[in-house]
């Protein structure tokens, strides 16, 4: 079984719905861990259209893998899973009609009751700042349906005294846009810090080869590599393959797909 094959399967897997209607999430659980298998098995693809199963699993491994906790992460839970943790910022997506309440939800109101309080639990999670999204749009296997926000976020709005309509979201959308570009100059210049002059000059070079090997690929510049595992390939300058596994970021499929072209700009770098 090759990895698009295994793909195929995952996708027709999720599109044949949650396949439990005993009133528990696990059947959407499922079908959303299915679709995020599937979008992480496209984005190994396009890094490395041969690989095996076993490879995928490798990369699998590498690219979930716990970061350095003094590095920039984002941690992923479900609403049960969110119980009694907090974090500064919180992002919670996926609020549209029949996720949020659940669609088997909807005609009992003991359980709408519990969906609400689940949407509290997710809600009071964050300490600094809360974001809201739903999707327009979403595929499911092949097919695209469109999507309607969930009912309760006029009630957030209400809540926060924030007045819904197309000119509020279009400033969120232009602030967001802001804060992305404003991250992403973060993160440059974060993984920069405290470089010395010749550490400077081979982290541009790998810059400069990183996004060479995206548009090659025609993924995301990160895809390849984040700033921060170019900032410790700069410094660390690791000689051999073996070292090349210690680097934050480097597992064995980007190792066999990368490693030489990194580490001959780091033997041309001296």
């Amino acid at each position: 079984l090759s990895v698009a094959e295994f793909l195929r399967d995952c996708e027709q897997s999720a599109a044949e719905g949650p396949g439990h209607d005993d009133g528990t999430h696990l059947g959407d659980e499922r079908r959303a861990t299915l679709e995020e298998l599937v979008r992480l098995g496209n984005e190994y693809l396009a890094i490395d259209p041969g690989g095996t199963p076993t490879d995928f699993h490798s990369w699998l491994h590498a690219t979930l893998r716990d970061t350095d906790a003094s590095g920039d992460a984002v941690e992923i839970v479900t609403f049960h899973a969110a119980k009694g943790l907090e974090w500064p910022i919180v992002h919670i997506s996926g609020l549209e009609k029949g996720y949020v309440p659940i669609h088997h939800a909807e005609d009992d109101p003991e359980s709408t009751e519990e969906e609400r309080r689940l949407l509290y639990v997710a809600l009071t999670r964050a300490r600094d700042e809360l974001h809201c999204t739903h999707a327009a749009a979403r595929t499911f296997g092949t097919r695209t349906v469109r999507r309607s926000p969930s009912p309760w976020l006029d009630d957030i709005e209400s809540a926060l005294g924030t007045p819904p309509g197309p000119a509020h979201r279009d400033e969120v959308a232009r602030s967001a846009a802001g804060a992305r570009s404003q991250l992403r100059r973060r993160s440059r210049r974060s993984a920069a810090t405290d470089l010395t002059e010749a550490d400077s000059e081979l982290f541009e070079a790998l810059r400069a080869w990183r996004l060479e090997q995206a548009r090659k690929a025609d993924v995301p510049a990160y895809v390849v590599f984040s700033d921060n595992t170019l900032a410790a390939l700069a410094t660390q300058r690791p000689g051999s393959p073996e070292a090349l596994l210690e680097i934050p970021g480097i597992g064995a499929v980007k190792a066999e797909r990368f490693g030489d072209s990194v580490l001959q700009l780091i033997a041309d770098a001296g």
